[in-house]
């Protein structure tokens, strides 16, 4: 559930703690007198376990949702409808579970008995009352009812429990289905019909409703067409009708259909027999324990023979019989006399309660734990065992003390406590810890759905199951907030050098000494370049004056020409002219022209031009004030003591170049290194497996030159608008990228356009389609690909649409740069001349939708995709070398130890011809971009180093 979900509907969680507890004792006539019986249901009514199913199928896969829609229309049509809600359970299970594969069915049955789904349908629920509330309806001739709601009512209800949400709304106009466009509800198909004839009849002004990332899309909905969302519930005959009107429209381009399931109250009679099953009764809750701590002081004689014949305390269906009581093994005795099970299992309870009363000496008490230990693990069922134990202490208090000890079983127990401590317990999934005491039933079986998800991917892709187990197993390297800049170079100048000026000769020089306590605020007096603080500014700027003013300030002990040295390299040792002098030398002197050149250079080539100044603390980002500096060096100096007590800072390391070669990236940009502020976006490209129907199936890819055959881990997908100049501007950065020279990566590129495209662009997305099948082992590929994209944005881009050449000449002009840079031009005159230009354009819309699908990126939107990591480029300038901080930035905190792993696969069942560079470096990207989607803790479990002889 995205942020949305979570700060405008946060209610929906506090309302699992606000909890109606029923605790019923039961009597002496039922079964387990002595148990007590808990209930613990929302504060919300029930919701349809039909509906639940759908959104436990959607959090698989969109595409279940609507497969499970469609399937259940068609069994329902064709089956009756004399049904129990037990068969109703099984029926909906059933269809449910025939669109997974195991383990996935059992998972989808547990999750459905849990009722885990039922907050996302409260959740429409208030949806949909939004909806109705929008639009006031009166035709019942009661205009104070809002939402089928009575007013007053509502408003005595909220004085009752203002906590009371999902209520849920009554049908207006005795309807049970209608349809949201934003500006008005549609109640009956032959109403929406109209409308969907005369689209544009109500006009553009109206605000359409608002859609989140959980909604439910239909796969075939245009992405520019107006939204249309359906309330309903599946099986009532409303939903039938306008379902197919809505799915008929988004296949013909009309509207953006959407689907939010809701039953009203009062149309329960009109969803079926299977449809509103769950919905009329309260939701009990599972997966909350609750302990009932009660005493009872008084004191009572009770006669054990009064308990009657055949009432016993234990199930001989679930208890652990095996386990020796007071010397009777009793899973022996009724193998002997399985016609006396109840009188036995009366005696068994017998002994059991009569055990309570022994006293146990203080030495019985010594091993009790071991012993524990050892029931449990001897049980044949450890789970039952272990809350049996657990919930029935006092009675087997007594059997557990005087079970004799297995002395391995005991040695066992204390070799692992020197691992763990006694009474910590670890509980970990693949190989990730698990917090305990913050993770409930539900939490646990997101986790398992998540790793199931993840090994069902990895199985599609053909590989070995020993290579699945240990990627799952497999920890990703904790990803470093501390980005540092490498600004080492000619055109850094420092204004004092603490290890060499004479000024600072007294100091001490022992590291040690950072270790000593100081007064807070008071720095370390040493002898050590620990803090190189570097501003980069502009001084014909009011902000660099002022950060000329405040290191004038902090040196005063220094002379003042050197700051003019900072920026001009070497001017002369000793200034005495007027400032005018100097002005007038560095107008005339070319060489300082040259120098300031290209020092602006190297700034916009460390992407901090756009923030003007800022301050290089040891290479991180910080603001140019004497606050931000303070606080730049108390947080640094704690990092650098942890290092100096381990021994691996020393008088003799370079504390800068430490940190650069560690930390250190050759370019700044807040996208991609933002140092936590900008939390980057991942997506599983998991939709789209190796020999299913996806656009990246059928994508060719650029690589640098003699690289081709190479496996190449990193990939870059450039989504581009190629009728814009930032995307034209991108895809030339994404080529001349290339030509610098990338071995572990590769470039894909998803072009788009809008839908006033002329010919010509239609025609670059064809010409590099050739290029990229049939010549991108041609050693001058990419120059040919630099030149027609040049050629293109100056004669189509930059040129008014009356200015620009026609498509014959770009045509022309395609072919001699063919021939030019040895490509065949063969291929082009074939393929262009064959070219549909609605063959094209078709296949431009089917980019732009599975670009909005897959990614979120909408049309004109130009955005790159790095093994799952979207990067959008809504602003501002994205060069080659942002290209290359992605690669370095990715490979090294995401795809290297999984680029390792697929790299030393043993591949079986798969044809040999098929395993090329291309198919490996395919499935690093689907894996990686599948792993980053994972949630999981950084904390790992190496249990291998436990003994586990007995588990």
């Amino acid at each position: 559930m995205d942020a949305i979900f979570r700060s405008r509907f946060c209610i929906l969680f506090i309302l699992t703690c606000l909890l109606i507890c029923d605790f019923a004792s039961v009597g002496a006539q039922n079964q387990r007198p002595r148990n007590v019986q808990v209930a613990i249901r929302a504060k919300w009514s029930g919701t349809p376990l039909l509906l639940e199913a759908g959104e436990l199928l959607s959090k698989e896969s969109k595409y279940l949702f609507w497969e499970f829609i469609d399937g259940w229309l068609h069994v329902a049509k064709t089956e009756g409808d004399s049904h129990s809600a037990k068969d109703c359970l099984v029926k909906i299970l059933k269809h449910g579970s025939s669109l997974l594969s195991e383990p996935w069915a059992s998972l989808f049955e547990f999750s459905l008995t849990l009722r885990s789904a039922s907050p996302r349908l409260v959740l429409y629920r208030q949806f949909a009352e939004e909806s109705l509330s929008s639009f006031p309806q009166s035709d019942d001739g009661n205009s104070h009812k809002v939402s089928g709601v009575d007013a007053s009512e509502a408003v005595g209800t909220k004085k009752l429990d203002p906590l009371l949400v999902g209520k849920n709304p009554k049908s207006p106009r005795g309807k049970c289905c209608w349809v949201d466009i934003g500006a008005k509800l549609f109640f009956d198909v032959a109403e929406l019909q109209s409308w969907l004839q005369r689209p544009n009849e109500i006009g553009d002004s109206f605000r359409q409703p608002e859609l989140y990332e959980f909604d439910h899309v239909h796969f075939d909905s245009n992405l520019m067409s107006p939204v249309a969302i359906l309330y309903g519930a599946l099986g009532t005959e409303c939903f039938r009708e306008f379902h197919l009107t809505l799915v008929q429209a988004a296949k013909e381009g009309k509207v953006k259909y959407v689907v939010r399931p809701v039953l009203p109250s009062s149309c329960e009679g009109e969803v079926g027999p299977c449809g509103a099953v769950g919905a009329m009764d309260s939701l009990n809750l599972g997966g909350y324990g609750v302990e009932l701590a009660l005493k009872n002081m008084e004191y009572k004689a009770m006669d054990d023979s009064t308990i009657k014949k055949g009432v016993t305390l234990e199930d001989p269906h679930t208890e652990d019989l095996s386990q020796e009581v007071r010397g009777f093994i009793f899973s022996k005795i009724l193998e002997r006399k399985p016609d006396l099970t109840s009188e036995i299992m009366a005696f068994r309870d017998y002994l059991l309660s009569s055990t309570i009363s022994d006293t146990l000496e203080v030495w019985e008490l010594k091993d009790l734990g071991h012993q524990t230990a050892q029931r449990i693990v001897q049980a044949s069922d450890h789970l039952q065992s272990m809350q049996e134990i657990n919930q029935n202490f006092p009675s087997v208090v007594s059997s557990l003390s005087r079970m004799k000890l297995n002395d391995s079983v005991k040695d066992e127990i204390i070799a692992n406590q020197r691992m763990i401590p006694p009474g910590k317990s670890l509980m970990a999934l693949n190989g990730a810890l698990i917090n305990i005491e913050d993770t409930d039933l539900y939490l646990l079986i997101d986790l398992v759905h998540q790793e199931l998800s993840l090994a069902d991917q990895f199985s599609k892709l053909k590989l070995p199951s020993s290579t699945v187990r240990k990627l799952l197993s497999t920890m990703t390297p904790p990803e470093s907030d501390t980005f540092r800049i490498d600004f080492r170079s000619s055109h850094v100048h420092y204004l004092n050098n603490l290890e060499e000026d004479a000024m600072y000769r007294r100091w001490r020089s022992n590291l040690n000494d950072l270790l000593m306590p100081v007064f807070p605020g008071q720095l370390h007096y040493i002898r050590k370049n620990l803090f190189h603080a570097v501003y980069v500014l502009d001084p014909a700027t009011v902000s660099g004056l002022q950060a000329c003013f405040l290191l004038s300030s902090r040196y005063e002990a220094l002379e003042m020409h050197h700051i003019e040295e900072a920026f001009v390299e070497t001017l002369l040792p000793k200034v005495k002219s007027p400032p005018q002098e100097i002005l007038l030398k560095l107008e005339k002197e070319q060489t300082y022209k040259e120098l300031s050149q290209e020092s602006s250079l190297f700034v916009f080539k460390l992407g901090v031009s756009k923030l003007q100044h800022c301050l290089l603390m040891n290479g991180l980002v910080l603001d140019s004030t004497e606050e931000a500096l303070m606080n730049a060096m108390n947080d640094e100096l704690p990092r650098i003591q942890e290092q100096v007590y381990y021994g691996q800072i020393n008088s003799h390391t370079d504390v800068l170049d430490k940190f650069l070669s560690e930390n250190g990236v050759s370019r700044y940009n807040p996208q991609i290194v933002g140092g936590g502020k900008v939390k980057p976006r991942f997506v599983s490209l998991a939709s789209s497996i190796p020999g299913g129907e996806s656009v990246l199936n059928e994508l060719n890819y650029l690589h640098s030159p003699e690289t081709v055959d190479d496996v190449k881990p990193v990939t870059h997908l450039l989504a581009l608008d190629v009728t814009s100049k930032k995307g034209i501007k991108l895809l030339r950065e994404g080529i001349r990228y290339l030509i610098r020279g990338s071995k572990s990566a590769r470039v894909g590129v998803l072009f788009t356009a809008s839908q006033d495209a002329d010919l010509s662009s239609i025609l670059l997305l064809k010409i590099f389609e050739i290029t990229a099948a049939s010549y991108s082992h041609k050693k001058k590929v990419l120059r040919f690909l630099d030149q027609v994209s040049s050629f293109y944005e100056h004669n189509y881009i930059l040129r008014s649409p009356a200015a620009a050449d026609s498509a014959q000449a770009f045509i022309t002009k395609v072919y001699e740069l063919a021939e030019a840079n040895e490509l065949s031009s063969k291929a082009y005159k074939s393929s262009l001349s064959k070219a549909s230009n609605l063959n094209l354009r078709e296949h431009l819309n089917k980019v732009s939708q599975f670009l909005y699908r897959q990614f979120g990126i909408a049309s004109g939107v130009d955005a790159v995709i790095t093994n799952g990591r979207v990067t959008s480029l809504d602003a501002g300038v994205f060069l080659g070398d942002d290209l290359h901080l992605l690669e370095s930035v990715e490979f090294k905190h995401r795809i290297k130890h999984i680029a390792e792993i697929v790299e030393e696969v043993n591949w079986h069942g798969i044809d040999p011809d098929m395993l090329t560079s291309k198919y490996v470096s395919d499935i690093i990207m689907f894996v990686t971009s599948s792993m980053a989607t994972r949630e999981r803790s950084t904390e790992s479990a190496r249990f291998e180093l436990l003994n586990a002889q007995y588990r």
